[in-house]
């Protein structure tokens, strides 16, 4: 077993560094891909094993920040951690992650997105939960984003530095501000949005203030 890129091993993160190494080093024992749910899987890893886990949280921090603008497989790799986060708290602990490995023996090398979405999927359902598809795990994951604190904190069960997320669209409803609100942004594909609305003081108890939410998503 080779482990390789030691740029990281500074003071503070030496374990963290070699358990995402190492990690590597038994995906490619089951598959050798090289997508961005490696190296989500191997800061998954990392956040399970070591006390400490800085990078991993930096990169779910800055993954969090832009996750209404950005694409889930677009990403590194390194913030979608929280995938494989959800998909243990969700599917069944360690023998879910191991199970998508697992899946992946029936599989080539360097698998496009919706191939993967297949091995993830199947791999859940390996695991006993015949309900479970990557695009649940995915509405979980956003799911979970609207309170990042309370959820991921939850699944690391250590003490974290994760942010709230921060509300792409905040709209405000007063009485010299009543109309309809038209926003006609795209989302892009598997990424998260959320918007955030209050309204005024002056406006409670108004029986005739009426919200009405037209969307739609194609996911």
């Amino acid at each position: 077993i080779t482990i390789y890129n030691f740029n990281d091993l500074e003071q503070g993160n030496v374990k963290e560094s070699i358990t995402h190494e190492y990690f590597h080093a038994i995906q490619n024992a089951y598959n050798q891909q090289s997508t961005w749910f490696k190296e989500a899987c191997a800061n998954w890893a990392a956040t399970e094993v070591s006390e400490q886990y800085n990078v991993s949280l930096g990169w779910a921090n800055d993954f969090i920040r832009n996750s209404y603008d950005e694409s889930i497989y677009s990403t590194n790799g390194y913030g979608a951690v929280l995938l494989p986060l959800t998909i243990e708290k969700k599917y069944g602990g360690y023998s879910a992650i191991r199970s998508i490995y697992e899946e992946y023996n029936n599989n080539g090398f360097n698998l496009n997105f919706s191939q993967l979405k297949n091995v993830i999927s199947n791999g859940i359902v390996s695991n006993g939960y015949s309900a479970g598809t990557f695009d649940d795990a995915y509405v979980d994951m956003a799911t979970y984003l609207i309170d990042p604190i309370k959820h991921f904190a939850t699944v690391i069960n250590k003490n974290t530095s994760l942010v709230d997320i921060n509300t792409n669209d905040y709209i405000l409803l007063n009485s010299n501000n009543n109309t309809t609100i038209v926003d006609n942004d795209i989302i892009k594909s598997y990424a998260s949005s959320y918007y955030y609305f209050e309204v005024d003081d002056s406006l409670l108890g108004d029986s005739t203030l009426t919200l009405t939410f037209d969307f739609s998503f194609d996911i």
